[in-house]
C-alpha cells in the first residue's frame, strides 16, 4: 500500500516543529518517520471509523403493531389517575 519515496515541503508551525524534533530526537526517529507513522494513524483509524458506524437495525412491524383500543382508553385513564391518587400524587 505504501510505495515509492517522494521528496515533499510542507508547512507546519515552528511550535509544533520544534515539539516534533524533539521528540523525534528523544525517540531515536527520524522527522520523516514520525510524520509518516502520524499520518498512517490518522488514515487507519479514519478508515476504522467509516467501516465500524453504528447502524440501527431494520425493526418495521409491518402493520402488526400492538394498536392500543380507542374504547377503552377512558377506562386506562381511570386506572391511570386512581394508581396516582393511591400513590398520593395529584394531577
Amino acid at each position: 500500500m505504501w510505495g515509492e519515496v517522494m521528496r515533499k515541503t510542507i508547512e507546519i508551525s515552528d511550535e509544533i516543529f520544534a515539539e516534533a524534533k524533539a521528540f523525534a530526537k528523544e525517540n531515536s526517529t527520524t522527522m520523516s518517520a514520525l510524520i509518516e507513522e502520524g499520518l498512517r494513524r490518522v488514515l487507519d483509524h479514519e478508515r476504522e471509523e467509516a467501516t465500524s458506524r453504528f447502524v440501527l437495525a431494520d425493526a418495521t412491524v409491518r402493520g402488526e403493531a400492538l394498536v392500543a383500543d380507542p374504547a377503552r382508553w377512558g377506562k386506562m385513564e381511570d386506572e391511570y389517575v386512581s394508581q396516582r391518587i393511591v400513590r398520593g400524587v395529584k394531577k
